[in-house]
């Protein structure tokens, strides 16, 4: 599994109701416009294929992350100890 952080302006409903389409149990809202997302065998730029393009989902970035440190709410570092890459 690799861990992909979908970045975007908040409130865009769109791409929320994406995310939770395409990764139904492998998704995270970390703040609105934020997502962590889990996902085997993809690249960033697959993710992004089948979110859909600005049209559709309006705009946003996605990364893979290689890493990740800092401080957060609990509910995060338990999704991400339990979505490993």
């Amino acid at each position: 599994m690799t861990t992909f952080a979908i970045i975007a302006p908040a409130g865009d409903a769109r791409l929320q109701t994406a995310v939770a389409k395409l990764f139904p149990a492998k998704n995270f809202e970390i703040a609105p416009g934020q997502f962590v997302v889990s996902a085997a065998g993809l690249t960033a730029s697959q993710v992004s294929a089948n979110l859909g393009d600005d049209t559709k989902v309006g705009q946003y970035v996605v990364f893979a992350v290689a890493g990740y440190w800092g401080y957060h709410r609990k509910d995060l570092w338990e999704w991400l100890t339990a979505n490993p890459d």
